[in-house]
């Protein structure tokens, strides 16, 4: 009982934290409760949250006790704006839906799983969806659209942004998203719990879900970070620097540890204390590349 109720507390932001993530995201007004503003807020995110497991592989070098870092929205934000860190699903899904809710939206916690990525417990992924007069939006914060995906019962649909364009497909009771990481032009897949977008979780849900991915998931032994950047995409993982520019070019580099601090550093924004702190690559994982 009281881990839920401490969940629960955890799971609002205070009015002076959310707007100081709106500065954060280039926001001088809040966002209206409308399409268009759900656009401008997932665009701010996609921008200037990046997906990453810096703050997981600190945690497991650091030999730390309690829950994975980020799980709670409000210590996620705080890590954001002390560090210009981010997370992976469970962490940035959770504290974009309570920035989300905070607002006004109509969202909710939704589960999925990445296909084809090999033998992980299940389900493997968090998402948010959100209804606007009558429509839903899939805004996902691993798959970094910028454009909102709308789910359609009986039809595709796509989104257009340049280099991050996707499609959802309705399959049996629910959707089947396509789409594209930063690091390769090959189309991953991302399949709803279902049925519909998939039941609705809480934040209960997703802490469990967070500790299972302590054994079992791709983001422990080396570092990954993703962001989206005006126009083009920056990753880093498994030891390579890879560049996504318009049409579509992927340009892969090798870094030492000087190159890799600075790309950190003056690419992705984050802190010097925190890259300070970041262990090196387990380079005996035999995780994949994403």
């Amino acid at each position: 009982m009281a881990e839920r109720t401490r969940a629960s507390a955890r799971d609002e932001l205070s009015r002076e934290q959310l707007e100081a993530v709106l500065e954060h995201l280039g926001f001088e007004d809040l966002p209206n409760i409308d399409f268009a503003g759900l656009e401008a807020i997932y665009r701010a995110w996609c921008r200037n949250v990046p997906f990453d497991n810096v703050q997981k592989r600190v945690y497991f070098a650091k030999g730390e006790d309690g829950l994975l870092p980020g799980i709670f929205p409000a210590d996620f934000f705080d890590n954001l704006l002390k560090h210009g860190t981010g997370g992976t699903c469970w962490t940035t899904t959770g504290a974009f839906y309570s920035l989300l809710k905070g607002l006004g939206f109509d969202v909710a916690r939704v589960t999925g799983d990445m296909l084809d990525i090999g033998e992980f417990d299940r389900p493997t992924h968090g998402s948010t969806v959100v209804a606007i007069d009558g429509k839903k939006y899939c805004v996902d914060t691993s798959i970094l659209s910028e454009e909102p995906i709308p789910l359609r019962e009986d039809e595709t649909a796509s989104t257009t942004a340049p280099l991050l364009e996707t499609m959802s497909e309705p399959v049996e009771n629910t959707w089947k998203i396509w789409w594209m990481p930063g690091h390769s032009r090959d189309r991953m897949a991302m399949q709803f719990t279902g049925p519909g977008a998939a039941p609705v979780v809480d934040l209960e849900y997703f802490i469990r879900r967070s500790e299972v991915s302590r054994s079992s998931s791709l983001f422990n032994q080396a570092v990954y970070i993703r962001k989206n950047m005006d126009g083009c995409v920056r990753t880093i993982g498994r030891g390579k620097y890879v560049k996504l520019d318009p049409p579509g070019v992927l340009t892969v580099e090798e870094f030492d540890d000087d190159h890799f601090r600075t790309i950190l550093i003056e690419t992705f924004g984050l802190s010097e204390e925190i890259v300070e702190v970041l262990p090196p690559d387990n380079t005996e994982s035999e995780e994949s590349f994403g």
